[in-house]
């Protein structure tokens, strides 16, 4: 009799509220355990999620600022054949862009999958960034 029923905009913002901080605290979560196993394969397996999962993790993080390119690099030099790669990656930045990974993919000869073409797309933007600041 007295009470009243939420309304569906209050129940969708409950839900979207809960999803954000759910959402913001599993990529920061993802970086704690970078930082303690030193390398994305670890990280998955821990995490039970997928390479690419963890790869957008790093992403939210890098367009958060919450990662420095410093971390980043840490991370990035546990990959196999990390120098080289990223070498090879960053030429083909310089001649297609950051934009579309599979112009990146090809230039490289299909050597490097798209799980390090995306990792060294990040470590680039934040040399990128550096370098501007």
């Amino acid at each position: 009799n007295g009470g009243k029923l939420p309304s569906l905009n209050d129940i969708t913002a409950a839900e979207t509220a809960h999803d954000r901080i759910k959402k913001e605290s599993t990529h920061i979560e993802t970086k704690q355990l970078l930082k303690t196993l030193g390398s994305i394969d670890a990280v998955a397996g821990a995490r039970a999620f997928t390479l690419s999962t963890i790869i957008s993790h790093i992403e939210t993080l890098v367009e958060n600022n919450e990662i420095t390119a410093a971390e980043l690099e840490t991370i990035a030099a546990a990959e196999k054949n990390w120098a080289k790669a990223k070498k090879e990656i960053y030429k083909a930045i310089d001649k297609h862009g950051a934009e579309k990974l599979r112009p990146l993919y090809e230039e490289t000869g299909e050597k490097h999958n798209y799980i390090l073409i995306r990792l060294a797309r990040l470590v680039y933007q934040l040399d990128v960034k550096k370098s501007v600041n």
